[in-house]
């Protein structure tokens, strides 16, 4: 075993010079990290060696080594360096609560954004670590943090991650703790993920508790099986009532065919006794008062029949007796035809309401999008969304993140973002938002567009409040776009003078042109876009950018 003492800040650094220090050549792209309590391990598997890496206090001693005996042949051969633990970005030392320093970031206040920002993510052991061990240590880091910016003026914001594993480029997994301190709003705000739970049982639980999984599986099978019943239930009471409301239809409309039939019975035995009045009349060669007694009899008769009629059970009480007995019921039972023959409005449905009632209105959004003011305070909002942007996987996300920042701070009818693919020299829509915006995914653009040339020599966003015979307007991608073009707000992602995208606005909600604040903002959108799209992979082909079919 070989011990090296070097003077680094982070673990990749003191790894790289005790590779260095042994004549190790070569990338460390295949090595395994693993991060310890007190440090990190690192094993290169081609060449089975394995560098334990620690914090110390001795003395940095250029090329020191201290060979000891040589191990057996069977064991592998390992290395250890030791480094000291990183610090805030000042270079004070860290606190000596543990962890390791992966990036950090910082940025200080400029005329158009005047906060002073920190950014820290370090990696501790979350083995065995409470809630309130993690809050103390983020709140460690973020008194070092706060003695490093004492002295500065208002506009403080500090970010601390801790994570539960050691990355060089993008994290795995989502931190296990956050804090987030701005000295404007007072106290900081700790976030600790719900899967942090000490590995060890509280010693006031007792070790043959019942198990929690198997009450919950237990609870949920027994909501499930009620609501189930619950279902069941209604559907047969839905059932039994549209049986009933079909049975009593029929009934009503069985009651008003009878009546029917009744007063045409009425009317032609009242036509028969007026037609034989009048043939004995004229036999008899009698009076006409004599026919007209014979007519008022005859009328008589049909008034007596309809009495006979209306004196008959109620529809109801007669559905009632013949639903009592089978076999009564199959009589009750009316052939098709004769419910064929019941007029329009026969049957009456009681509290029905008319066919207005029940015609649906367009539904409402839930939501509406509000154009904030002019003098919004966009930038202090965005510096807190925009955090979210470094942990999205890939530049499909992370495009697909910035329109949902753009469309509820910088409300348009249409939104568009590119992505440079240096290969072929062009411009490629990744994401777009807005009516029939969805169809430009995948539509390239040359790098000579005048309107991307011009926002990108002039490195921040431009403006142009009237499109209206624009000649740089009058192109396919704007075509395709199911609105009428008005004005168009265009800002350029690139960083070090590295081409690497363009998000273009259409129409602010409300009308009118963009403010100049939006523009700041879009910078801001844009500026934070070119520092995720530079650290990741620029893939651009369709199977990586045509969203999923819903």
């Amino acid at each position: 075993m070989t011990k090296y003492v070097v003077d680094a800040a982070q673990w990749r650094p003191a790894l790289e010079q005790a590779r260095s220090l042994r004549g190790e050549k070569g990338s460390i792209a295949r090595f395994t990290v693993e991060l310890l309590d007190n440090g990190c391990r690192a094993i290169d598997p081609l060449m089975r060696l394995r560098y334990s890496m620690s914090p110390t206090t001795e003395e940095v001693t250029e090329g020191a080594a201290e060979p000891e005996a040589p191990p057996p042949a069977s064991s592998v051969p390992s290395a250890i360096s030791s480094i000291p633990r990183a610090g805030a970005v000042s270079g004070r030392p860290p606190p000596s609560t543990g962890g390791m320093l992966l990036t950090s970031r910082s940025e200080e206040p400029t005329e158009s954004t005047p906060i002073c920002y920190r950014e820290f993510a370090y990696a501790v052991s979350g083995r065995g670590k409470t809630p309130e061990e993690l809050e103390t240590l983020l709140r460690s880091y973020l008194a070092d943090a706060q003695a490093e910016l004492e002295g500065r003026p208002d506009g403080k914001f500090v970010q601390i991650a801790l994570f539960d594993h050691v990355f060089s480029t993008k994290p795995k997994r989502a931190p296990v703790a956050t804090l987030s301190w701005k000295d404007w709003r007072g106290d900081p705000v700790v976030k600790v993920a719900k899967s942090m739970v000490p590995s060890v049982r509280p010693a006031s639980v007792p070790a043959a508790g019942p198990d929690v999984r198997k009450l919950a599986a237990e609870k949920l099978a027994a909501e499930q099986a009620a609501a189930e019943a619950a279902a069941k239930a209604a559907t047969e009471k839905a059932r039994i009532e549209g049986e009933a409301a079909v049975e009593k239809a029929n009934l009503e409309a069985h009651a008003h065919a009878e009546q029917v039939a009744a007063q045409a019975k009425a009317e032609q035995q009242q036509a028969e006794a007026k037609q034989q009045a009048e043939q004995n009349a004229s036999s008899a060669g009698t009076a006409p008062a004599n026919l007209d007694a014979a007519a008022a009899m005859a009328e008589s008769s049909a008034v007596v029949a309809d009495a006979d009629r209306r004196s008959a059970p109620p529809a109801k009480s007669v559905a009632a007796k013949r639903i009592n007995g089978s076999s009564q019921h199959a009589e009750f039972v009316e052939p098709a035809p004769l419910m064929l023959t019941v007029p329009k409005g026969a049957i009456h449905r009681p509290n029905s309401a008319p066919s207005e009632a029940v015609t649906l209105a367009p539904s409402k959004p839930d939501t509406e999008r509000v154009r904030p003011p002019e003098n919004h305070d966009r930038i202090g909002e965005l510096f807190e969304a925009m955090h979210d942007l470094h942990f999205r996987p890939d530049i499909a996300a992370g495009a697909e993140f910035v329109l949902d920042i753009i469309w509820d701070s910088i409300p348009s009818e249409a939104a568009i973002v590119h992505v440079f693919d240096i290969d072929i020299q062009k411009f490629v829509v990744v994401r777009a938002r807005g009516a029939g915006a969805q169809e430009l995914v995948l539509e390239r653009t040359s790098d000579k567009e005048p309107l991307f040339v011009e926002a990108l020599r002039r490195m921040r966003s431009v403006r142009i409040s009237q499109v209206n015979g624009d000649p740089r307007f009058a192109v396919p991608r704007w075509k395709r776009v199911d609105c009428k073009i008005e004005s168009v707000l265009c800002g350029p992602v690139q960083q070090g003078g590295r081409y690497l995208g363009i998000i273009e606005l259409a129409n602010p909600i409300g009308g009118g042109g963009y403010y100049e604040s939006e523009a700041n903002s879009l910078d801001y959108i844009c500026e934070q876009f070119s520092e995720f799209v530079a650290d990741r992979p620029i893939v651009l082909e369709a199977e990586t950018l045509m969203p999923l079919s819903p």
